[in-house]
């Protein structure tokens, strides 16, 4: 209570001034005095702080409840070049949209209707999309983790795939590239926060990945190095979902290139290529330190291995001895 100001009880509808106040009791403010609540407004309060500690009981009980480790798939990926374009966006007001554009998009694409538009742009709609996909996405600097249940066994690779497509796309529209992590294992990812072991796993092989490639731990790849058929509306196989690609080192990564394998899809193929060309030039024909250099030199020969297994005469390979 503020000192020096009187205190009042309302006794018969008027005020009577008391001089200690009762600890047992509360009391409200009202311009220049304390007046003591009365015996309902004492039950109202207590009801409403009983209410409060209610709902913030349920609150606690409910978060408790929702914070289960759950068998996921986790991709952790890091946008190279991202934060040097934010810091350009400073003084560029069209580039800084741009970048929230390509945000929403890969946000919104990774979404369970986002991603069943994507998979029937990957096979030109002649795929029956899975009907419940748990796909969750969060993301935060240059980083975005896409994760979906481990338990959608016939499920989870193509909508990965389907996932990564519309992220590596999109973010490859915009001139960037990435490279990231694949692994499974327990996690937590909801709206407000995402941690766990097979994210840190995740984390772990996007550091070790180098290259702008996302890479699968060795238990995935080896489930998946496969593939899985891709049918038409009547039943019939249309290709295969061969989205793994083995790397000289050993490891396997995303070929999003080539995200389906079959006569029908070499359209798609080939203007992944032309994109991802386009890229590689642009920045090989800058001075580019050693490093970043080599990044997109590995790119340049991931570009022409396709183009030669692909048999796409149409486009140049990379000429490094000119581009360097």
């Amino acid at each position: 209570m503020r000192e020096n100001l009187p205190i009042y009880r309302i006794v018969n509808g008027k005020r009577a001034r008391i001089f200690e106040p009762d600890p047992d009791r509360r009391y409200r403010f009202e311009r220049d005095a304390w007046i003591e609540l009365s015996d309902s407004e004492e039950t109202e309060e207590k009801l409403y702080e009983q209410s409060l500690e209610q709902m913030r009981r349920e609150r606690t009980d409910k978060r408790q409840r929702e914070l289960q480790y759950e068998d996921r798939i986790v991709a952790f990926l890091d946008v190279l070049g991202w934060r040097s374009a934010v810091e350009r966006s400073e003084r560029d007001d069209e580039l800084a949209r741009q970048l929230g554009m390509a945000l929403h998009a890969i946000l919104d694409q990774t979404k369970e209707i986002g991603w069943r538009q994507v998979q029937r742009e990957i096979h030109a709609g002649k795929i029956n999309a899975p009907v419940d996909v748990d796909i969750k996405t969060t993301q935060f600097s240059d980083s975005v983790v896409v994760s979906l249940s481990a338990t959608q066994k016939e499920q989870m690779q193509p909508a990965l795939v389907s996932s990564l497509f519309s992220v590596v796309t999109r973010l490859l529209e915009l001139g960037f590239v990435v490279r990231g992590g694949i692994a499974a294992g327990k996690v937590i990812h909801n709206r407000e926060m995402i941690y766990g072991p097979a994210l840190n796993a995740a984390y772990d092989l996007e550091q070790t990945a180098i290259f702008p490639r996302i890479i699968v731990d060795e238990r995935l790849a080896s489930q998946w190095r496969d593939g899985y058929p891709l049918f038409d509306p009547f039943g019939q196989q249309a290709g295969m979902g061969r989205a793994w690609r083995e790397a000289p080192d050993g490891k396997f990564f995303y070929d999003f290139l080539r995200p389906a394998v079959g006569d029908r899809f070499k359209r798609l193929t080939e203007r992944q290529v032309r994109r991802l060309k386009d890229v590689v030039l642009a920045q090989l024909s800058k001075p580019l330190p050693r490093p970043i250099a080599e990044k997109y030199e590995w790119l340049a020969v991931y570009v022409n291995n396709v183009i030669l297994e692909e048999g796409l005469s149409a486009i140049d390979p990379v000429r490094l001895t000119d581009s360097a």
